[in-house]
């Protein structure tokens, strides 16, 4: 239901375990499609603890060292927080927008 609610090029977080043993039954051949054309992204997450943060901004550091062209191609335009409103306008170049915070 999530990512049927989700918007093009939206995004769904999945941040809960869910315990026991009830198996339900997926299209995923629907879930595909809907999510490929619809250019969403779903993922999961748990709670991390700073460690873990640090940890991820690490390895990206040493992915950024390792390609540097390759991370900075990605993020096609940055604004300032002040100007959030201009991250959600298209353009036909974008691939991700970033809002810079500091």
């Amino acid at each position: 239901q999530a990512i049927d609610a989700a918007g093009n090029n939206g995004v769904v977080c999945l941040t809960s375990i869910t315990c026991g043993n009830k198996e339900v039954s997926v299209p995923s051949d629907k879930v595909n499609l809907n999510a490929v054309l619809g250019n969403k992204v779903v993922f999961g997450s748990v709670n991390a603890n700073i460690i873990d943060h640090y940890n991820g901004v690490r390895s990206l550091k040493k992915f950024m060292d390792r390609w540097p062209d390759v991370v900075n191609a990605m993020f096609t335009h940055r604004v300032p927080l002040q100007q959030y409103e201009r991250a959600f306008e298209s353009r036909s170049d974008d691939i991700k927008t970033t809002i810079e915070i500091s």
